[in-house]
């Protein structure tokens, strides 16, 4: 019930004086969704800022040319103050290419697989995304090749209780079912992603399982995808990706994601 957020900067704007304050303010635009310009003194903050998205402010510059940290983005917060910290001298290249091969399990991927749960398959999270009218079907194969080319660990299976990427032409990297259902009709789609769900086999992979709901006026997307390569927080990343991807194909531009960053 509570009203859509109206956010606009109270900081009086102050113009940006050189190019990498130009630069930095015109990636908060992006980044941050923001109609009104931003200034040099505009907070990452006061417009909606969080670490999630200091992540994609942090690539999109490196993309221009700009080595920021995310730590600077967090403790600076200004576009003036992030800008100081800019040094040319610090720029780690972070390799690009498709990565393979055995990952060391975290603390809690390894909490995991210490649980010897019963079904250890079935331990996903979820999201439908809808859109009005029908989805590019090949569009939509295209940005999923491209998504899982560029997260290296949608490739992933389990080996040895171990997470292992497999390389791009190793095998199924994700699978698409199609459904036509009635909206109305909850019970059919439930029951529908609870098999994708309990489909997935994570030795034999893939850790992602796709269904694409065809209702009267609209499609469906249901992506899943195993607990042990995704959270909350790379959901929000996955998705931007996937919707970029998917738009320039449909836009005709060239497919391009933002540069990878530290794991």
């Amino acid at each position: 019930a509570l009203p859509i957020p109206e956010i606009r900067s109270l900081t009086e704007y102050v113009e940006p004086e050189n190019d990498i304050e130009r630069t930095l303010a015109e990636a908060f635009k992006e980044v941050l969704k923001v109609d009104e310009p931003v200034g040099a003194l505009n907070s990452f903050f006061e417009f909606g800022g969080d670490s999630v998205k200091a992540i994609r402010l942090v690539s999109m510059l490196r993309n221009k040319g700009v080595i920021v940290t995310v730590s600077a983005v967090m403790k600076e917060k200004t576009v003036r103050a992030i800008a100081a910290t800019v040094d040319k001298d610090t720029m780690v290249e972070i390799d690009q290419d498709n990565w393979s091969g055995q990952v060391e399990n975290t603390a809690i991927e390894q909490f995991f697989f210490d649980l010897s749960l019963p079904v250890p398959n079935h331990y996903n999270q979820a999201v439908a995304l809808q859109i009005d009218g029908r989805f590019d079907k090949e569009a939509l194969f295209t940005a999923l090749e491209a998504l899982t080319k560029h997260h290296d660990m949608l490739r992933a299976v389990v080996r040895n209780d171990m997470l292992f990427v497999r390389d791009v032409n190793e095998g199924e990297m994700f699978s698409v079912e199609e459904f036509t259902i009635d909206d109305n009709n909850k019970d059919t789609v439930i029951s529908i992603a609870n098999n994708i769900q309990a489909g997935i086999d994570i030795v034999s992979g893939p850790l992602m399982k796709l269904a694409m709901l065809h209702a009267e006026d609209k499609d469906y997307l249901l992506i899943v995808l195993h607990h042990t390569v995704v959270d909350g927080v790379s959901w929000r990343i996955l998705i931007e990706d996937l919707t970029t991807a998917y738009t320039r194909i449909i836009e005709g531009q060239d497919l391009r994601l933002p540069a990878k960053t530290h794991s």
